[in-house]
């Protein structure tokens, strides 16, 4: 937890992040690859990849934690810094980097009672975490490309007909998460965020995308929302 701000700083802004795994090395061949530790240890339906980005800043003793909340009537998961001693309820981080000796680095955090999984989650799959870091070294996208739980109780998403769309509140200053009808979404001029593995697939890229990020320029989706500038 002491040096967490400092690896949170470190990440990328979305748009290096997105270059470094769309134009300097081959996406499909990377998230072949990556998917394929996933499917290996049969996490598919539980963990995602998740391009590595931030769009805040941490002090030293904050944390980036997300609830459900209400936005303009509508539920939504918000991701906001807090003080690591303001944090009021249960949490467990839910965003990770696959670096080091164990394999992850935690980066964001998550109310327990939204997640999926346990506190032994992590314990009881180290040898995924190991894995994907190796993977992901081997490719050299380590700092670009980690993992992340897929869905959270509370807050669902027809993934046939619906999407997650991300955009910034540099005012709190958190992320905050719409569910968002794919006919209402330019997603070609969104970046994607968030990847699921499918098992059955018949491409070389056994993923999808379920997360988007909008950019800094609004009035890519044709509903009405407010975007505020990422770091580069």
């Amino acid at each position: 937890m002491s040096i967490l701000h400092e690896v949170y700083n470190a990440l990328p802004g979305i748009e290096r992040a997105n270059g470094a795994i769309r134009q300097e090395r081959e996406f499909n061949v990377v998230m072949s690859e990556l998917g394929k530790v996933v499917l290996d240890h049969r996490l598919e339906d539980i963990i995602g990849i998740r391009l590595l980005h931030r769009h805040n800043d941490l002090r030293p003793g904050d944390l980036m934690v997300e609830d459900l909340e209400q936005v303009d009537g509508a539920a939504a998961l918000v991701t906001a810094r807090y003080a690591n001693s303001e944090v009021q309820f249960d949490f467990m981080p839910s965003m990770w980097a696959c670096r080091g000796a164990e394999g992850r680095q935690d980066l964001e955090f998550s109310r327990q009672s939204l997640l999926p999984i346990d506190r032994y989650f992590l314990k009881s799959n180290r040898d995924f975490f190991v894995g994907f870091a190796e993977k992901a070294r081997a490719l050299d996208v380590e700092d670009f490309l980690g993992v992340c739980v897929l869905d959270r109780d509370g807050f669902p998403v027809n993934k046939e007909s619906q999407t997650e769309v991300e955009s910034t509140d540099v005012v709190r200053p958190a992320n905050v998460i719409r569910v968002r009808s794919k006919d209402l979404v330019r997603t070609e001029n969104y970046f994607e965020t968030t990847w699921q593995v499918h098992r059955e697939s018949s491409t070389s890229c056994p993923t999808t995308c379920c997360s988007y990020c909008t950019p800094r320029s609004p009035g890519h989706e044709i509903s009405h929302h407010t975007v505020h500038p990422t770091p580069d």
